[in-house]
């Protein structure tokens, strides 16, 4: 147990870089994930948005992903993941974060730990963060296949302000100019899972959930902004699988998902 606090003397932002740096020790062994004791925050938390262009990759092409964030920050964590099925991971290259940020102990699950952090705010603005180097195993828009998440490590971010951030990846360039639902994650899943899906245009859209035999399961609306939007889907009373369709405007898409018991 991580007891920080007793020395009455270190004000929020030393303790908030001493989580950080032990994190950032602890995710390099692939052990434990220290979070703060704000992680419970009413709200929507404030988010770091990662942004990377999207592409169609063709079958045995490489690519060079560069990822970039316009905001400052003291550091950052999350696990980076990737369709091991349909691209194969080649190496990372250094931006603001370097090599020993990363942890790649989970390649064989298609996920890469990272956790980086300064004494100071950084602003981010123009930076490559980092760029991650993939051969493509079939034709596929890489967008379907990298995500970021809490699967290993929890995915956090600390703002100027010492505020908790939430941490999103977004995909633009010109396949960004498609409407896409992405496959839910986690899948499979127990008790919650999250959709996100993007859009070029705003307006009124909703998630339709159906078991096998066509059965409804669940309805859900919303309005939303161009660009990269989400559901979030909890305590579904079934299991197995399921079929989830977004419908917007003149836009349907229907992918598979499982709930385990």
């Amino acid at each position: 147990m991580l007891t920080i606090l007793k020395n009455k003397s270190l004000n929020l932002k030393a303790v908030i870089a001493l989580i950080l740096l032990v994190s950032t020790q602890l995710t390099a062994k692939e052990s434990v994930l220290v979070s703060s004791s704000s992680a419970q925050l009413a709200g929507d938390p404030i988010v770091l948005n990662i942004t990377t262009d999207d592409v169609l990759m063709e079958a045995g092409k490489d690519y060079q992903v560069d990822f970039y964030a316009d905001a400052t920050i003291y550091g950052f964590q999350y696990t980076i993941n990737f369709d091991k099925e349909a691209v194969e991971f080649l190496r990372l290259g250094e931006g603001v974060s370097l090599e020993n940020n990363f942890g790649f102990t989970k390649l064989d699950k298609g996920a890469i730990t990272c956790s980086w952090n300064e004494g100071a705010p950084v602003r981010l603005k123009d930076k490559a963060l980092f760029s991650l180097h993939f051969k493509a195993k079939k034709a596929v828009l890489l967008s379907e296949v990298l995500s970021i998440n809490s699967r290993f490590t929890k995915a956090e971010a600390y703002s100027e302000n010492m505020e908790l951030m939430d941490v999103k990846l977004g995909f633009g360039g010109a396949a960004s100019s498609l409407n896409i639902l992405y496959q839910n994650n986690p899948n499979p899943f127990k008790g919650a899972t999250v959709v996100d899906f993007q859009l070029v245009n705003p307006g009124s859209v909703s998630l339709k959930i159906v078991d096998v035999n066509g059965k409804v399961i669940r309805i859900l609306q919303k309005d939303c902004e161009a660009g990269l939007n989400r559901f979030e889907i909890k305590n579904l009373d079934a299991k197995g699988v399921m079929y989830y369709t977004l419908e917007a405007g003149d836009f349907s898409a229907t992918k598979k998902m499982i709930v385990m018991d």
